[in-house]
């Protein structure tokens, strides 16, 4: 797990899901360097300390029904679980602690918006891109094109690198006029 101090990279207590040999479904080609994607389980019930997230970050879920707590500063709040949902989380998100309690079968992809990656994509505009820290929004075309991303990316680009790349522009691109602080 990745450590700084005491708290734990956002997302480390969430186990990622496995296929039938044992490695994570979804995997970047090897030849992939845009948008990094994972595809995690959804705790039934769980609990973590601290946390924070290091970079801009986008939780989807299609399926998550239940309930969570985080305490930011002290102060505890219950998040409903909406789905299809997104999370955005800005680069200094940080939480005291969070809880879980959701039906079985729950699954999110957790997408890490790098600092080289965001340049790469917004260029000159790269510098002042952060996203605003919301939870449970209905934001369907996001959602669609982070799970269309990871369905190309698990399945090693069938349409082709450019249609992943078209994928991660339209991305960054909606978080930037959607999203972003």
């Amino acid at each position: 797990r990745d450590m700084v101090g005491q708290k734990e990279l956002l997302g480390a207590h969430s186990s990622p899901i496995l296929g039938i040999d044992g490695q994570p479904v979804l995997c970047q080609p090897r030849d992939w360097n845009g948008l990094i994607l994972e595809r995690k389980e959804i705790p039934v019930r769980a609990e973590c300390g601290p946390q924070f997230s290091g970079v801009p970050v986008v939780i989807a879920s299609r399926y998550s029904p239940g309930r969570r707590w985080y305490r930011c500063n002290g102060k505890t709040q219950e998040i409903p679980m909406i789905a299809p949902g997104i999370d955005t989380l800005g680069a200094a998100y940080e939480r005291d602690a969070g809880r879980w309690e959701c039906e079985p079968g729950g699954e999110t992809l957790c997408l890490r918006l790098h600092p080289d990656i965001i340049r790469r994509y917004l260029q000159d505009e790269a510098y002042r891109f952060d996203l605003e820290t919301k939870y449970s929004v209905r934001d369907d075309p996001l959602v669609n094109a982070v799970f269309a991303l990871a369905e190309e990316m698990q399945h090693y680009l069938p349409n082709g690198v450019l249609y992943a790349e078209g994928l991660s522009m339209m991305i960054i691109g909606w978080l930037s006029s959607h999203h972003a602080n």
